[in-house]
């Protein structure tokens, strides 16, 4: 979980730093929520810290044992990240939270196995301490093959989500030809001297698989 949240709160961050810009630009007037969206301090201050110095946070599962809930804090929000529990559901939610009031800043979605900008995806909302909508966008709005395309390229060539790696979403390049593409990194072998990586790219504007790797890995080893 640890490599996972670590580039997400430092993209939170870089978030942070940029909507404020945003809100003064745009601020739509009937855009309310029905019901503002609070940070579970009294969960999160009975929970016990986990991590090491560099990341410290709190970790539990939901009532139904589904979603893995990550929280954290910084010098002005909350951070809170749910994850599904299982390998082959890769989206996961995340939440920030201003510190002061307690209520919703963000709400995004990104891949559990992407990194910074390459796990964004989705509808992305923005609100202000009150609860209103200041912000809104929709960062698949430019691809005509979205991830859920892409699950079901997956399951049709017989490539197993559960031992994705990564997923990388690349824009367009004017100098690459392939692009803008999906990059899909898995990892498949029980044992040690089984393991391979493979590696498959998909055109995100056709669906089309544009490259495929496979190699074998000797070393070094590697232990569940």
């Amino acid at each position: 979980m640890k490599k996972v949240i670590i580039p997400l709160f430092v993209f939170f961050i870089t978030l942070t730093a940029c909507e404020s810009k945003e809100a003064a630009m745009k601020t739509p007037d009937n855009k309310k929520v029905s019901a503002v969206e609070k940070f579970d301090i009294e969960k999160f201050k009975e929970l016990p810290w986990q991590g090491n110095p560099d990341y410290m946070y709190k970790e539990f599962l939901s009532a139904d044992g589904k979603i893995k809930i990550t929280m954290s804090s910084g010098p002005d929000n909350y951070y809170q990240t749910e994850c599904p529990v299982a390998e082959d559901d890769m989206v996961c939610l995340d939440k920030l939270f201003y510190k002061d009031t307690l209520t919703l800043r963000t709400k995004a979605y990104g891949f559990k196995k992407g990194s910074g900008h390459s796990r964004v995806m989705g509808v992305w909302e923005h609100f202000d301490r009150n609860g209103k909508l200041i912000d809104k966008k929709d960062h698949d709005a430019h691809y005509q093959i979205l991830w859920s395309d892409i699950e079901k390229i997956l399951k049709k060539h017989k490539i197993p989500l559960q031992a994705i790696t990564k997923i990388i979403r690349v824009e367009k390049i004017k100098s690459l030809p392939d692009t803008p593409y999906w990059e899909v990194e898995l990892m498949t072998g029980e044992a040690a001297d089984e393991r391979t990586i493979e590696q498959y790219k998909f055109n995100s504007l056709t669906g089309k698989m544009i490259f495929k790797d496979v190699q074998k890995i000797s070393w070094p080893p590697l232990y569940d």
